[in-house]
């Protein structure tokens, strides 16, 4: 099964950690120790996502947030969790947003809420951007959302 769209952090130990998104319905991990020259077997974790894209980022007060579609096969809901060890445990998920379940065969959208990215503004609160994604055999369409977290 291959790993890709990574999302890489540099932990407080100045590790860095990189998450790989695969279709097996979790996220897997790696870390470096020696400035990039070499990274651990892929390993997979605990935390639930589908085949899609993610987001890594540290906060200034050290914790780490991760932000995902907690499923395994769906691209919803996008949520936020946090890791106060480096990535080695995640608390549980906050819902950011959510998408309409699809039925098959219907000739409705199917929707999803993923892409997200994490910027942290000077008074500590998070922006987290992400697409909410429409696609049929008809359309395409997206737009962005956002939302203001307090870590």
């Amino acid at each position: 099964m291959g790993q890709d769209e990574p999302a890489v952090v540099e932990l407080n130990s100045g590790a860095v950690l990189m998450l790989l998104r695969t279709g097996g319905g979790r996220l897997w991990r790696t870390k470096k120790f020696d400035l990039g020259e070499t990274w651990s077997a892929p390993e997979q974790t605990a935390v639930e996502a589908p085949a899609s894209s993610h987001s890594a980022f540290r906060l200034r007060d050290g914790r780490l947030a991760l932000t995902h579609n907690a499923s395994p096969r769906v691209c919803t809901p996008l949520t936020i969790r946090w890791s106060e060890d480096d990535g080695e445990s995640w608390g549980p998920p906050l819902e950011l947003a959510t998408a309409p379940a699809w039925t098959p065969g219907s000739r409705e959208s199917r929707r999803q809420v993923s892409y997200p990215s994490v910027a942290q503004l000077p008074e500590g609160t998070l922006v987290v951007v992400w697409a909410d994604i429409g696609i049929s055999d008809a359309e395409q369409y997206g737009m962005i959302q956002s939302a203001r977290v307090k870590p």
